[in-house]
């Protein structure tokens, strides 16, 4: 369950940038972690090399500082504080002053009967909908 969702901007290379307009670029298993310093970091965010440039032998997965304020981070870490929170990155975006930003979530686990009852209800759309076919 998504609490509260957040944009940031993001610190990449040029030829991160490039590979990003070229549409590439994977977010699965990728999560935002706090130092102590108080920056927020993408980790595991995979940005594959630049298909016109050899010349870079970077990890695609390194991690990469996320640009936020101070009491956004502030916000951030007292939802950490309280625990059964996590933040995620849902999407990347380019803004139309041409800054790359990454929309980051503080979510929530489901519990184990939000499940079931995510379940009963496709299975009642999927009896609907079956119903109304004539099957």
């Amino acid at each position: 369950m998504v609490l509260e969702k957040i944009t940031a901007g993001v610190v990449l290379f040029g030829y991160e940038v490039k590979t990003l307009r070229e549409g590439k670029g994977d977010l699965t298993g990728s999560f935002v972690s706090l130092d102590n310093r108080g920056e927020a970091w993408v980790e595991n965010w995979n940005l594959p090399r630049y298909s016109g440039c050899s010349l870079v032998k970077l990890d695609p997965r390194r991690r990469r500082k996320l640009l936020l304020e101070k009491k956004e981070i502030a916000k951030i870490q007292r939802a950490l504080e309280q625990g059964g929170v996590t933040i995620v990155p849902l999407e990347v975006f380019l803004q139309e002053n041409h800054l790359i930003k990454v929309r980051i979530a503080l979510v929530r686990g489901k519990k184990k009967w939000d499940k079931r009852e995510g379940i009963k209800r496709k299975e009642e759309e999927r009896r609907m909908r079956g119903v109304i076919r004539g099957k």
